[in-house]
């Protein structure tokens, strides 16, 4: 991968929230996991949408959102798009 488009992808990134700061105060907070499939279930969502399935944990009330990227036991990819 050529470092331009690693460099120019970094410069189009979004400024990451912060997680500490999501997770702060003295309710329970709720992490939501955004996977595709697992080891022991097999694929949990056969029309899978990374971005519409974390928009939705978002406008339910999750205070930050893990997206599984590993390919092997997940079927992640680092390029979902966000």
């Amino acid at each position: 991968m050529p470092l331009s488009f690693l460099e120019e992808r970094i410069a189009q990134r979004k400024a990451p929230l912060d997680f500490a700061l999501a997770l702060d105060g003295d309710h329970t907070r709720l992490i939501a996991e955004v996977k595709r499939s697992s080891p022991s279930g097999g694929v949990l969502c056969p029309d899978f949408n990374p971005v519409e399935l974390a928009k939705s944990y978002a406008q339910g009330g999750a205070a930050a959102i893990s997206v599984l990227t590993e390919a092997n036991y997940f079927e992640g990819s680092i390029d979902y798009p966000g």
